[in-house]
């Protein structure tokens, strides 16, 4: 086996994506496995099989049966990661790559513990905002955090400069960085643009409390105080 991905959540093809990791991590698999020996490991989710081909690649789902959350479950979530960092160790990996906040660590400890190489693709530091995105009970993700942002990984991919800039600021310690900014199925949008008649804003994204939404609300109804015809898509 040449790479292993852990992920939390694996989504079947492409018509349940509900977030921007599942998206990233289904066509990194599918780009890399035309090239490499490829297997990805998620969580056990509600509805789906616990084995998934993929053609070129597939999924396994590990740990107790769940359904889909951001937060919350800790004792399933934490089922998850043993039994993710248990897969990984039945394939000897040659990279053992986490994919989101969940898995890299069981991802750093298998790839360490085979002596594989780590990586980890970080979409955003939360260093400083743990509560304020997730609940005064998720303080001690802090201390998690850090631990997981100073371990020596081989490479970390941050999605965006901004990541980069916050993880160098909390004391990365990783040998290598990449950025590798999200990308899109070209083929999948018009290519002809049209410009909008008004002043228009969008917001692309989850409703969900750590995308803050709620300020850009507060931003936008100063906007129109200005701008009266403006909008907000």
């Amino acid at each position: 086996m040449d790479i292993v991905i852990l992920t939390e959540y694996f989504p079947t093809i492409n018509e349940d994506v509900r977030g921007g990791v599942e998206l990233r991590t289904h066509f990194i698999a599918k780009y890399l496995s035309k090239y490499f020996d490829l297997k990805v490991i998620s969580s056990n989710e509600v509805g789906k099989p616990v084995r998934e081909d993929f053609g070129s690649f597939s999924v396994e789902r590990v740990g107790p049966k769940r359904s889909y959350t951001q937060f919350g479950e800790k004792l399933s979530r934490l089922r998850f990661v043993r039994s993710a960092f248990k897969q990984v160790l039945k394939y000897n990996p040659l990279i053992v790559q986490g994919e989101n906040f969940i898995t890299y660590l069981p991802a750093f400890k298998a790839a360490k513990k085979l002596s594989a190489r780590s990586i980890a693709t970080y979409h955003d530091v939360w260093l400083g905002n743990w509560i304020k995105n997730a609940g005064f009970l998720s303080f001690y993700m802090e201390l998690v955090e850090k631990y997981i942002i100073t371990r020596p990984w081989h490479l970390i991919i941050a999605v965006s400069n901004y990541t980069l800039e916050n993880l160098k600021l909390h004391g990365c310690k990783a040998k290598r960085f990449l950025v590798s900014y999200n990308g899109i199925d070209p083929s999948r949008f018009p290519r002809s643009i049209v410009k909008f008649q008004k002043p228009t804003l969008i917001y692309v994204g989850r409703l969900v409390t750590y995308k803050h939404v709620d300020d850009l609300l507060r931003a936008f109804k100063m906007v129109v105080q200005e701008f009266k015809d403006a909008r907000l898509l």
